[in-house]
């Protein structure tokens, strides 16, 4: 379709409808966090930017073409924005942790949850390969940054190094347990 052809039927602009023009040419266009909130107050969406104006400017338009359902439901119930500002985009990416822990909002995935770090280790047998779970302390988690860094031999973890105890580990990988459960 030419750049130049009218639509037979404008886009819906459900936030434009809701919060006015004004809203988002009043925007500033420094880093901060915005929350979206419904009808009744709750907070459906915590989101950052480097530069508000740019990214609430992003929800203007509500295409059902190039939005995915649970995008376009989320535009659907949003009655509010709320604007908190911060001096940078660390500032803003803190904040957003703060708050999306804080309140767990309906329409956030990642970053709701607390993270709990933990490694999963391995070795191969002669005709197994086992698998187990741990938890890593900040010890742990420092060894496998500087082991990855360096691109050195197989991580070995603090137990494997105790007297008595061989467990001959091929390799080990820090991860985010998001689940919260226990190993």
């Amino acid at each position: 379709m030419p750049a130049s052809q009218t639509l037979l039927f404008p886009d819906p602009r459900p936030l434009v409808e809701r919060l006015g023009h004004d809203f988002f040419r009043q925007l500033t266009d420094r880093p901060g966090v915005y929350l979206m909130h419904d009808a009744a107050g709750l907070v459906l969406y915590v989101g950052k930017a480097k530069n508000l104006r740019k990214r609430l400017g992003s929800y203007r338009v509500a295409n059902p073409d190039r939005l995915g359902r649970r995008h376009l439901r989320l535009l659907s119930q949003v009655a509010r924005i709320d604007l908190q500002e911060c001096a940078d985009e660390s500032a803003a990416l803190a904040k957003e942790a703060e708050l999306l822990l804080a309140l767990k909002p309906k329409f956030n995935r990642a970053g709701v949850w607390p993270a709990t770090p933990r490694y999963l280790v391995w070795r191969r047998t002669a005709h197994t390969l086992e698998l187990a779970m741990r938890d890593a302390d900040l010890e742990t988690v420092i060894q496998f940054m500087q082991a990855k860094a360096r691109r050195t031999r197989p991580f070995t973890t603090p137990e494997q190094s105790a007297p008595g105890k061989r467990m001959n580990l091929e390799a080990a990988l820090l991860f985010t347990d998001k689940s919260g459960s226990q190993p």
